[in-house]
C-alpha cells in the first residue's frame, strides 16, 4: 500500500500550520518539486505529542485479516488489518481501553481477503451497482461559505 501522500497526511499537516491553507500548498508543492519538505522542531514535536508510528508488512497484514477471522469471525479489510496491527504492536491495548475503527468494506479487497480467509467477502446489497454507478463531483472555489451551503444543499 503506497501512502506516500496520504490525504490523512495532508490533514493533519494542515492542523499542524494552525489551518493555513497557503503554509500547507507551499509544503505540498515544495513535496511534490523536491520529494521532501521541511518542517520546524517544534512541528515535529508537536506531531510526536499526537502520534505513534508502526510499520506493517504485507505478510503481517495478511496474518492479522487471517487472525481477525479465525479468532473472532469477523472479516476485516487490508487497512483496518494494518491498524489492529500497529494497535497491537504499539503496546497501548494492554493496559488502556482502545478502539480500532473499520476503514473500509473488505468487499473492496476480495483477492486479498480471500487470501487470508479462504472467504470471498460479499459486496453489500446497497453498493452491488457500485462500480458502475455514474460519478459526479462538483469543482468549487476554496471558499469555505460556498462550500458549506452546496453541502446543505445536498
Amino acid at each position: 500500500m503506497d501512502i506516500q501522500i496520504s490525504s490523512n497526511f495532508e490533514r493533519i499537516l494542515f492542523e499542524l500550520t494552525g489551518r493555513d491553507p497557503k503554509k500547507l500548498l507551499s509544503w505540498m508543492q515544495e513535496f511534490k518539486t523536491s520529494g521532501q519538505f521541511s518542517v520546524s522542531p517544534s512541528e515535529v514535536e508537536a506531531i510526536r505529542a499526537e502520534f505513534t508510528a508502526q510499520r506493517c508488512s504485507d505478510e503481517q497484514t495478511l496474518d492479522m485479516i487471517s487472525r481477525t477471522y479465525r479468532d473472532h469471525q469477523c472479516i476485516i479489510d487490508p487497512h483496518t488489518a494494518v491498524g489492529l496491527h500497529a494497535l497491537e504492536q504499539s503496546g497501548y491495548m494492554h493496559h488502556i481501553p482502545c478502539v480500532a475503527l473499520a476503514c473500509a468494506h473488505p468487499a473492496k479487497f476480495p483477492d486479498v481477503v480471500r487470501a487470508a480467509t479462504g472467504v470471498s467477502p460479499e459486496r453489500p446489497a446497497s453498493l452491488a451497482d457500485l462500480m458502475t454507478r455514474p460519478e459526479s463531483y462538483q469543482v468549487m472555489a476554496c471558499d469555505y461559505a460556498a462550500f458549506r451551503s452546496y453541502v446543505l444543499k445536498v
